[in-house]
């Protein structure tokens, strides 16, 4: 009787706990979101950044002037040796 008071307690308070996370996050919804957008615009900023930096480098020095260090080396691929199999009996 004592076990299962015990877990019925037990379980009440993991149930109370749910209903306080729901609320807390019910209430706080508005404020995710603004959270969230206001993420998005600086990662879009960022890239508007990044694409301005590559831009004027672009512009500075383009690809004939390039570093032979730069360049993407061709890698030739091994390919396996095919399986042969033995032949069943």
């Amino acid at each position: 009787m004592l076990a299962t008071l015990a877990s019925l307690v037990i379980a009440g308070a993991g149930v109370a706990a749910l209903v306080a996370v729901a609320a807390t996050w019910r209430g706080q919804l508005g404020a995710i979101r603004q959270v969230l957008a206001d993420a998005r615009a600086l990662e879009q900023a960022d890239a508007l950044d990044r694409d301005r930096v590559f831009l004027a480098r672009l512009i500075e020095a383009p690809m004939v002037d390039i570093a032979p260090a730069m360049l993407p080396v061709p890698r030739t691929v091994r390919r396996a040796a095919p399986v042969r199999w033995l032949p069943l009996r």
